[in-house]
This record gives C-alpha cells, structure tokens and sequence, in this order.
C-alpha cells in the first residue's frame, strides 16, 4: 500500500458514502501510507497515538505464536530440502529443483499454525507489554482460539 494507493481508495470510497448521504468515522494507524487528507466530506479520520501496534491487546501475542509456528515450519520444509539435494547425486540444483512453496502448501502451513496456538496462549493475552486482557477482550480472543479453519 502507498499513499497514493490509500488516497484514491479513500476518495473513492467518499464520493460513495456522499451518494448515500452516509457520515464515518475511520480509525488510521500512523503508517506512512495512510496520509491526512482534509478535503473529505463524508469520512472523518481519526488517526491513533504514536507507537500503537493495535486496538486489541490479545492480538500481539496470538501473532507472534502464530508467525513462530509458521516460520518454523517453513525453515524445516527448507532444512529437510537442503538434506534432500546434499544427499542426491546432482551437484548443483537446477531452477526447477530450487526450494519453492506453493500459495496452496502456504495456506496448509498457516492452517497447521494456526492450530497450534494454544488456548493458553490465547488466555495470556498481551504478554509481549506485560498486559492482562480485560473480561470481555478476553471472551472475545478465547472465542476466536477456539475457532478452527476448515479443511
């Protein structure tokens, strides 16, 4: 996403909410690409404080379990690969032997990651800043720990 990219959306987006005689408020975090625009007639932004990663606090710990499982899953797949060609007899892999992985094996791996971010994990919350959830954040991430992708 660039500015330009953002404000054109924007812009799009209000003429529409214009015709519909619609008036939003939008929350923006401070990336680059969401620049302030002040002409706009049916959108109100409202821009969050500096250095705010997100509006759910349970959010930054399930990511991060997240991303660590997929990340290890991948850098297996590319280990396992890696011992695959040392043990052919080929010395050097062509471009079709080279390590790829599918948008289809991509989204079995996040599947499979996101089945092991555990309920415990979920409950922990925001331990990356030492936070506690509140009850009803709490409810609404052991909800979405709960739910499982279908197959």
């Amino acid at each position: 996403m660039t500015g330009a990219i953002f404000e054109n959306w924007l812009r799009k987006l209000d003429r529409k909410f214009l015709l519909q005689g619609k008036s939003i408020a939008m929350v923006k975090d401070n990336c680059p690409a969401h620049p302030n625009i002040d002409d706009l007639r049916s959108i109100k932004l409202v821009f969050l404080p500096p250095n705010t990663t997100s509006l759910q606090p349970c959010d930054q710990g399930i990511i991060n379990s997240f991303k660590h499982h997929y990340r290890t899953q991948t850098v297996r797949k590319y280990l396992d690969h890696i011992k695959y060609k040392m043990s052919s007899a080929t010395t050097q892999p062509t471009c079709s032997e080279t390590f790829r992985i599918s948008v289809l094996d991509a989204l079995y791996d996040m599947r499979s990651a996101w089945d092991k971010v555990t309920e415990q994990t979920v409950k922990k919350g925001d331990t990356r800043r030492g936070k506690s959830s509140n009850r009803n954040t709490l409810g609404i991430c052991q909800a979405a720990g709960k739910r499982r992708l279908p197959v």
